[in-house]
């Protein structure tokens, strides 16, 4: 599936997400072209959004109660919990190298896996009209008319660990 964008200038960006049939790995792939006569200096970013799950009561009881939020992993803490309730009291914003970051839901999740070696902000900004935005950013580069493209994988599906440690060896 392709995205396309383009700015009066003549700068371009195109977006295309690879499904694979029987894979939970989805390649997106980014491509920006400078056509202006100007410098042009971006940073591309990935993010969910969610909102917070309702509270489940019922006079049988609740179930099984399953954990529905971001998790965030890094190479000092490999698998961290960040509920709604604390990305409320105080966002996130850290610089990690070799992470990912991901959104829970019972599960199923979806995680940005930045690339090997690359340091990214790690943030949460809540919003009282939506919930929370949740993801992850490159630093900001100039673009040359012949920069490659930048690939980033979007892992999606059930929550399976050989899907995340196959997509990047730093997700063991």
């Amino acid at each position: 599936m392709r995205l396309n964008w383009s700015d009066p200038s003549g700068v371009k960006a195109v977006k295309t997400y690879t499904f694979h049939r029987g894979s939970f790995l989805v390649d997106v792939n980014q491509r920006v072209e400078n056509g202006s006569l100007e410098p042009w200096q971006g940073g591309q970013y990935r993010q969910f959004q969610r909102t917070p799950p309702k509270a489940v009561s019922s006079y049988f009881g609740s179930g099984v109660v399953t954990y529905t939020g971001a998790v965030v992993s890094s190479p000092e803490q490999r698998y961290e919990k960040i509920s709604f309730d604390q990305i409320a009291k105080q966002e996130l914003n850290q610089t990690v190298k070799d992470g990912w970051v991901a959104m829970i839901q019972h599960y199923f999740l979806g995680a940005w896996v930045p690339n090997p070696g690359e340091a990214e902000e790690f943030y949460t900004k809540p919003s009282a009209a939506i919930g929370i935005w949740w993801g992850c950013a490159a630093r900001s580069r100039p673009c040359h008319p012949a920069q490659p493209a930048i690939s980033h994988p979007l892992v999606r599906g059930t929550e399976v660990d050989d899907v995340l440690s196959r997509s990047r060896p730093t997700c063991n």
